[in-house]
């Protein structure tokens, strides 16, 4: 009997998006396994901390734009010769996940906030506008600031914070959903 993996990838799909979802829902969880995503929770946004909401949580297009797509590069062999079980594996599953949405300079916007990093946003004759909107939109001397700079760009830095993990429950989930799944097929 040959099992093929690839009815199995919905289910993986599944689990490791509600897994991304509870990151953005509890601002980041934190784990020591292999995805773990770190030891503390994000760094708070400075729009979730001015406007008492949560980091990445403002309009949920990154959490809408988040992509999961298994992969079979296989199946599982049975074989019943008189008393013995010769089980083997060909392949495995491969996970990808992603998202389309970028940075103004095009850098994927999932990996930036999931790796940190910076970037430059040049500054036009719109982006004046827009922060002198921002300034009578909410009196934050901020942008009134940036509206005032003679700079020519401003460097925008992302702290790290780990959207694509999942913990060590969510492999768990994957390997006990696997081998009841498994089950169907052998029992």
């Amino acid at each position: 009997m040959i099992i093929e993996f690839s009815s199995f990838n919905s289910i993986i799909e599944n689990i490791v998006r509600n897994s991304i979802e509870d990151n953005f829902e509890k601002e980041g969880r934190w784990g020591d396994g292999i995805f773990g995503g770190g030891k503390t929770r994000w760094e708070k946004s400075y729009r979730a901390i001015k406007q008492s909401g949560k980091t990445l949580q403002d309009t949920g297009q990154l959490a809408a734009s988040i992509q999961v797509k298994a992969t079979a590069t296989g199946s599982l062999s049975i074989n019943s010769n008189g008393d013995k079980l010769e089980i083997s594996n060909l392949g495995g599953i491969q996970v990808e996940v992603g998202s389309n949405k970028k940075v103004s300079d095009g850098t994927p916007l999932a990996a930036i906030h999931h790796y940190g990093g910076s970037w430059s946003v040049p500054k036009t004759e719109k982006s004046e506008k827009f922060f002198w909107a921002m300034f009578y939109k909410t009196h934050d001397s901020m942008w009134r600031a940036m509206a005032l700079s003679q700079k020519k760009a401003f460097k925008i830095v992302m702290p790290r914070r780990p959207i694509l993990v999942l913990q060590n429950k969510d492999t768990e989930i994957i390997r006990d959903k696997f081998m009841n799944w498994l089950n169907k097929y052998v029992s």
